[in-house]
């Protein structure tokens, strides 16, 4: 996979003051590495005020379920390899959550982390909740053949294309926009930060075409999907690409969505 350096930020540092002003966990805030989180989320997401709420959210969760500092716990992930991601188990464990939650949850430290230079995977998170209901499988350890399809309709695709394009539509990408996007525009973030392409980031991150600052009125680059638009999404990419060549040729396969 190849990673996207993402925007110099513009250090809009207005918004993002107003932004942590309004937030609850004025403590939390007073940390230089949630301070960098913050001004991180307002310069590359869309939606950033309703974000930066989640991130902050379930970095206070993160936090107040660790005995030691969060100084101490990033200091870990930088010395140790797979600290992050333990740390992140054991939080997962201690949750009585379901997994779609936790996808939620893990946002937070998930971000931190990477924003803060620590390598952390962005692999699905399992709690101690009960299990959720699925409406669609997830791309890993799903065995479908490409091309199956879903019933259509007769209206230019698939219920679970049709499905998809609203979700999208949802999260304020329209079929116009999603027409121009590819697989490798589904990822995560990687410590830089850039952007790679995985189609099996959890939380699922879509890197938007419209790349501009958010200051000139222009659409922030990236956007967090929520979890049933990820799994439908990821079941329309299985519904029409073979899944190893979903994963090894990203930026070669389109996005499959209604158009």
């Amino acid at each position: 996979m190849t990673a996207r350096p993402l925007p110099e930020p513009g250090h809009d540092d207005l918004d993002v003051r107003d932004l942590l002003r309004a937030d609850p966990h004025v403590q939390l805030m007073g940390q230089v590495s949630v301070q960098r989180t913050a001004t991180a989320v307002v310069e590359l997401f869309d939606n950033a005020p309703s974000v930066l709420r989640l991130v902050m959210d379930a970095l206070a969760a993160f936090a107040d379920s660790r005995p030691e500092s969060l100084a101490t716990v990033l200091a870990d992930a930088w010395a140790v390899p797979g600290s992050a991601d333990r740390a992140l188990a054991r939080f997962a464990a201690a949750t009585q959550v379901h997994d779609d939650d936790l996808a939620r949850l893990g946002l937070g430290p998930k971000l931190w982390f990477t924003i803060n230079g620590a390598p952390v995977s962005w692999q699905p998170l399992h709690g101690g909740g009960p299990p959720p209901p699925r409406v669609v499988p997830a791309l890993t350890g799903v065995q479908r053949r490409a091309g199956g399809g879903t019933a259509d309709d007769g209206s230019g695709g698939s219920d679970l294309e049709q499905a998809a394009a609203a979700e999208l539509a949802a999260h304020g990408i329209d079929a116009s926009e999603a027409a121009t996007l590819r697989l490798g525009n589904l990822g995560r973030l990687a410590p830089g930060p850039v952007f790679v392409p995985d189609l099996v980031a959890d939380p699922l991150i879509v890197r938007r075409r419209a790349v501009g600052r958010r200051r000139s009125g222009e659409r922030a680059p990236l956007t967090v999907l929520g979890q049933r638009a990820r799994l439908t999404l990821l079941s329309v990419v299985l519904e029409r690409h073979a899944p190893d060549a979903a994963c090894r040729h990203p930026e070669s396969l389109a996005l499959p969505t209604l158009r």
